[in-house]
């Protein structure tokens, strides 16, 4: 939603301005930006949902204690990463079983066999020192 109002294109139609439509859950959505200036512009550009993948978003320095069921499902998290920031800490606290925390920069979920980094065995813990040029949104862990 912009300032001149909701431009909508659907299966290659142009329906034009019109109001909010309403959105089909499992379905991809393109954002496109278009700068009319003459020069270049820098932006930075996010999309707010309401959650109903079941992601836990996480806040800097407070904790969440969560019930993860037994078997193969991944409990994902999100957290948004200041510009700032040299290093990301993640940490599971005294869990009752062995888990693993696996954590991953978009654009996917983590998996078992798709992440950036680890926790080691027997290790429940998670360091990662990254440039300051790669701040922004750390997706779903």
């Amino acid at each position: 939603l912009g300032t001149n109002g909701l431009h909508v294109i659907e299966n290659g139609f142009d329906l034009g301005t019109v109001g909010t439509p309403v959105l089909r859950p499992g379905q991809r959505y393109y954002l496109g930006v278009q700068n009319p200036n003459p020069s270049a512009t820098d932006i930075r550009i996010a999309v707010e949902f309401d959650l109903i993948d079941g992601i836990t978003r996480l806040t800097n320095g407070v904790r969440v204690v969560k019930t993860i069921p037994p078997g193969q499902d991944l409990q994902f998290f999100q957290i948004d990463v200041s510009t700032n920031a040299l290093e990301l800490a993640f940490e599971i606290i005294n869990p009752d079983g062995d888990v693993d925390l696996l954590v991953h920069q978009w654009p996917t979920l983590p998996g078992t066999n798709r992440f950036d980094f680890a926790d080691a065995p027997g290790n429940n813990a998670v360091r990662v020192k990254r440039a300051v040029a790669d701040a922004g949104s750390v997706p779903p862990l």
